[in-house]
């Protein structure tokens, strides 16, 4: 995968940080091994040094260690998963100086952890590549539920993925966590070896036990999840990290004794200690951004109004849509992501708004019953169309989701979309894209390219150009297609150097087809022409008319 400049920006001061920790590390071991009073800590020596212009807020580990926990600030899109697992690579490789170990990785939500598993357990989806390589190919990942021996430890990287709330120490899952169990045993001493307790305890004192000093076995260490990850000193992910700035939150994760914190977070507080920072403006640079969004600010301060403005905008969108249907076989049905405020069975109390409320007034303004879906915590109404292929299928009804925040980063909505919450109030909305105006000719076949994913286009610079569609001409004659082009749009604010040399590849392409015998090379091309366009959003359709005219 080849990476954005802003991503290799990133990881080069990662690079840098934990090399110069590492270095540093060493020589306040040395010193302690002179005299203890010439210990220093050698976290924020790095840190000053590294990051001069930040302050840096200090942490300890639960053994009261100097703890280095850094974030990488980098906006919603931009990649923080697959830096984090490049991150965990460096570390290994300047910092632990080894290929295995555990790495703790912390994901905010159920969606998010079912689909950050989803991707670390594919062995062909990119992050997990990245971390057998960084493994020579011994990687585990793990659940809570999943045991692991020393010896998995010790061969293999390991990656134990949990949720959040699995981080706080006083909720009942957290507890279970710290609980005695026999799937860690191998860890820790045998029950009848006092003195290996005592030993043991020396080196990590803030491992649970089942009694005190003065019992009859001393103090009996628990076999539990939690003291398996305080002797293992974990390397810790922490996605989206401000949402564990809780003093409890905090010294939980401080009390697992990692040797390292990374926070992904496109927000972080203010006590974050950020040492990569990356602007919208970067991953603009980048093309990262390409959804089509309008944002609306309405005068009105009633919910009500905002929603029906957008059930009224949704329909527009969904007529537009069936014609579309109707001309090219591409199906699309808009779907409107609505953001409540409360969505628990006890919360509906007429002051803030509630997804029953929502979902009344839907049905009060004609919406029929089974467009709509709630997904909560509580209430997932969408798994009831996950038999018929879900949301993208034909037969799903689906055309509003009601949610907290539960489909964050999900992932579940590819069709185009409008999205109403209220914070102000706003409203944002996706368009359609229609079909050209008729111009005697119309596009027979219209295929959108999957960034990063389909056909794309090199030129004399590395990186690749993946124009965003291809389309044909028929001529006439429906059963055949006499002109196949190859479109790369372009917002206004795009138009910048990057673009110029798309545009100059395109020119030479054309240059090229109209030299080039095609059919020599893929006999479907036999009399058939191929153009290159990079079209602007100002003149988008008055030059898709000129080429279909041509």
């Amino acid at each position: 995968m080849v990476l954005k400049e802003y991503q290799k920006r990133s990881l080069e001061a990662v690079r840098e940080f934990v090399e110069q920790l590492a270095e540093m590390r060493a020589k306040a071991a040395k010193a302690r091994g002179l005299d203890p009073d010439l210990d220093f800590d050698w976290v924020r020596k790095t840190w000053e040094k590294c990051v001069p212009n930040r302050a840096l807020l200090p942490r300890k580990n639960g053994i009261g260690e100097p703890l280095a926990s850094f974030c990488l600030k980098i906006p919603t899109g931009g990649g923080k998963t697959l830096l984090a697992a490049k991150v965990v690579d460096l570390i290994n490789t300047h910092y632990r100086k080894k290929q295995t170990g555990l790495v703790l990785w912390i994901v905010p939500s159920s969606q998010i952890y079912n689909q950050t598993l989803r991707a670390l357990k594919d062995r062909d989806h990119p992050y997990r590549q990245i971390l057998d390589v960084s493994s020579a190919g011994r990687t585990l990942i793990l659940e809570k539920g999943s045991g692991f021996s020393p010896l998995d430890v010790a061969e293999n990287l390991c990656v134990l993925v949990l949720m959040l709330p699995s981080a706080n120490r006083e909720t009942k899952e957290q507890l279970v966590m710290f609980r005695d169990s026999g799937g860690f045993d191998r860890f820790f001493p045998p029950d009848d070896d006092i003195e290996g307790h005592k030993k043991l305890l020396k080196q990590v004192p803030n491992l649970d036990t089942f009694q005190k000093e003065d019992g009859f076995w001393g103090r009996q260490i628990k076999t539990s999840l939690g003291n398996t990850l305080r002797l293992l000193q974990p390397i810790i992910i922490m996605d989206e990290g401000h949402k564990a700035y809780s003093a409890r939150s905090k010294a939980t994760l401080e009390g697992f004794n990692p040797c390292m914190i990374v926070e992904l977070s496109a927000t972080p507080p203010a006590g974050a200690n950020v040492l990569v920072e990356v602007l919208g403006r970067d991953l603009l640079k980048e093309e990262m951004i390409k959804l089509d969004l309008h944002i609306q600010n309405r005068a009105s301060v009633s919910w009500k109004d905002t929603l029906l403005a957008s059930v009224e905008h949704r329909a527009r969108l969904e007529e537009e849509a069936r014609k579309h249907d109707a001309e090219t076989g591409a199906y699309i049905r808009p779907i409107c992501l609505i953001q409540v405020e409360r969505t628990g069975k006890e919360q509906r109390d007429g002051k803030l708004i509630h997804a029953e409320d929502v979902r009344q007034y839907l049905i009060g303004q004609g919406v029929q019953k089974d467009w709509i879906a709630v997904k909560s915590a509580e209430i997932d109404e969408l798994k009831d169309f996950d038999d018929i292929g879900g949301l993208l299928v034909r037969d799903s009804p689906v055309r509003y989701i009601i949610t907290k925040q539960r489909c964050r980063r999900a992932g579940i909505v590819h069709s185009p979309w409008l999205r109403v919450r209220r914070a102000g109030v706003r409203q944002a909305v996706g368009q359609v894209e229609g079909p050209a105006e008729s111009c005697g000719q119309q596009p027979r076949v219209h295929y959108r390219n999957i960034p990063h994913r389909g056909y794309y286009v090199q030129g004399w610079q590395k990186p690749r150009i993946y124009a965003d569609f291809i389309f044909t001409s028929h001529g006439g004659d429906t059963a055949d297609f006499r002109e196949v082009f190859v479109l790369e749009t372009k917002g206004l604010h795009l138009k910048n150097p990057n673009t110029d040399y798309k545009k100059s590849v395109f020119g030479l392409c054309n240059q090229h087809a109209k030299k080039r015998a095609w059919g020599q090379l893929v006999p479907a091309m036999r009399d058939k022409e191929i153009r290159y366009e990079v079209v602007f959003e100002d003149e988008w359709k008055k030059r898709l008319n000129e080429l279909l005219a041509e």
